[in-house]
C-alpha cells in the first residue's frame, strides 16, 4: 500500500515539474485555457467567439488530448492559485 502511494506521489510530482519546466507551445496553451474553463464550470472545453458576433461566445470541448494534462493544472490552480 506504501508502495502504491509513494509511486502515485511521485507521477503527480515529475508531472508538476514537467507542466512548469515545459516551455510555452500552442498545445499547452490549449492545455490551459481548457483549465481554466473547467474551474469556471465550462468542462474541459476551448471557448470560440463568432466573429459574426463577437459578443457571442461558445465552447468545443478539448479532443484529441488527453485530459490528464488539463486537469492536472486545474488542481496545481486550486493548490497554489497559479495556472503556471
Amino acid at each position: 500500500m506504501r508502495l502504491c502511494v509513494v509511486v502515485i506521489l511521485g507521477l503527480v510530482y515529475s508531472s508538476i515539474v514537467t507542466l512548469r519546466t515545459i516551455p510555452f507551445s500552442g498545445d499547452r496553451v490549449k492545455q490551459i485555457i481548457a483549465a481554466a474553463s473547467y474551474l469556471d464550470g465550462n468542462g474541459f472545453t476551448l471557448p470560440v467567439t463568432d466573429a459574426a458576433d463577437l459578443s457571442r461566445t461558445t465552447f468545443k470541448p478539448l479532443q484529441n488530448w488527453p485530459i490528464w494534462y488539463s486537469y492536472l493544472i486545474a488542481c496545481v490552480e486550486k493548490l497554489t492559485g497559479d495556472l503556471l
